[in-house]
């Protein structure tokens, strides 16, 4: 129900009991003019009230402020690696894990070279809708689905090297299997050979980023395109 067809049955409601009251208190039939003319004045901002009713219809809250400014604090925030501040412009999350960095040697320089890529466009202005928006972004970063199966064929290239080069027995074990520390150096080396090109792999995607106004202010609502950017296309 509209905020204006609630206002007029306060006023009519309003208007019945000063005309009950100034009925009651001329018990000799007399009509007070005062209240008379109070209760027809009512009784016509009632009738005003449900005319806007029925031509405005409801009264929405405003939003207030540019979405664009907590779009590009967080993307400015995630390139940076500043990630508290960018956790603060989200509604939904209060970390998506990328502060947390991989504990093995590889894991490590495959993230470093995913944040080192990172960068983003904002494409024309937001799209605002009472309390919600989009932004449409352009995000770059480093591709690591395709970084991992060229990673993959150029490891199986190095191992061969490492066989060709050393002796049986530092290669495999009683079940002629890789040692593990053999296919790890072999994996290392290709991924290190493979990041001193990395800028071959970075792939660039347009994010619709939703948006809400909440207490006063525009927050990401993250969802899964968003996070499978930010982690190369791993999420």
């Amino acid at each position: 129900m509209g905020v204006s067809v609630v206002i007029a049955f306060i006023i009519i409601i309003i208007a019945v009991a000063v005309g009950i009251t100034f009925v009651l208190r001329e018990s000799a039939g007399r009509i007070n003019p005062l209240l008379a003319i109070l209760s027809l004045l009512l009784a016509g901002c009632s009738a005003a009230f449900c005319a806007i009713g029925s031509t405005a219809g409801t009264v929405y809250a405003q939003s207030d402020g540019d979405p664009q400014e907590t779009v590009r604090i967080f993307f400015d925030s995630v390139c940076s690696g500043d990630y508290p501040a960018a956790y603060g412009c989200l509604e939904n999350y209060s970390s998506l894990g990328l502060e947390n960095t991989p504990s093995a040697e590889v894991g490590e320089l495959v993230y470093s070279a995913l944040r080192d890529s990172y960068s983003y466009e904002l494409q024309g202005p937001a799209a605002i809708d009472r309390l919600s928006a989009k932004q449409t972004v352009s995000f770059t970063c480093l591709d690591l689905r395709a970084m991992e199966a060229d990673a993959e064929a150029e490891t199986s290239k190095v191992l061969e090297k490492i066989v060709r080069s050393r002796p049986r027995k530092d290669i495999y074990d009683e079940n002629n299997n890789y040692y593990p520390a053999v296919t790890e150096e072999a994996y290392r080396t290709a991924v290190t050979g493979i990041l001193k090109n990395a800028s071959a792999y970075y792939s660039t995607r347009e994010l619709t980023v939703s948006l809400d106004y909440i207490d006063r202010r525009w927050l990401i609502n993250a969802d899964g395109s968003l996070m499978n950017a930010l982690t190369g296309g791993t999420a």
